[in-house]
């Protein structure tokens, strides 16, 4: 990701930041780097595949075959026909290329079939020297901040994670839940709180960090 290619959603993050704390200002906004949060993953149904695959003419092997359904965001499966021709092997599924009822996975000798799960993608911001009171939150045994946000997106209620280096040895990592969201953000030297913001933003299997410098009025 570019530097200026989440500036919508930082706009928000800011306005909604600044509405709810006025006695702190954001200084800059900068997309720092990315964390992977967990591999994309393949389901194989041997001998199986679906009608109605959108032919990927010239790939070579199912690697490549899986590799351009998962850079195509509406790629959701893939056929692998063992004795097609050289280079029509490989055939893709997903709404765009159904104009029928969806398809259903069905017996077919010599095709293999593979169902993508995609990871979670979406964005953090980071606050550094800041931290939420929570006396709901999770501590984790996460050794490193990047542990941390990790335990954050495999957990469906998590919306934010208080980072604390300094902190005695399993309560690093603590993990706020979805009415985390409400309570005020304070400054808290050395503390670094993370907001996961989940959605599909085109980059599968990447969590990219917006860091937001905070200064007092």
């Amino acid at each position: 990701m570019q530097y200026g290619e989440s500036t919508d959603a930082a706009d928000r993050v800011r306005m909604a930041f600044e509405s709810r704390r006025p006695a702190y200002s954001v200084v800059f906004v900068l997309c720092i780097g990315k964390a992977s949060v967990r591999p994309d993953t393949w389901v194989r149904y041997p001998d199986a595949y679906k009608k109605h695959g959108h032919a990927q003419d010239g790939v070579r092997d199912i690697p490549e075959c899986k590799a351009l359904c998962v850079n195509d965001t509406k790629c959701s499966s893939i056929d692998w026909v063992h004795e097609a021709p050289d280079g029509q092997h490989c055939r893709h599924h997903g709404p765009t290329f159904k104009d029928v009822p969806v398809d259903t996975i069905q017996p077919q000798k010599g095709v293999t079939h593979y169902e993508l799960r995609r990871s979670r993608s979406g964005y953090w911001v980071e606050m550094p020297n800041s931290e939420v009171e929570d006396p709901a939150a999770k501590a984790t045994a996460a050794g490193d901040a990047e542990s941390c946000r990790t335990s954050c997106a495999d957990d469906p209620d998590c919306a934010m994670v208080n980072w604390n280096p300094a902190a005695s040895g399993g309560k690093r990592c603590l993990i706020h839940g979805a009415s985390s969201r409400s309570l005020p953000v304070r400054v808290s030297a050395g503390v670094t709180l993370y907001q996961l913001h989940r959605g599909g933003d085109g980059h599968c299997g990447e969590m990219h960090i917006i860091s937001m410098s905070l200064s007092c009025h």
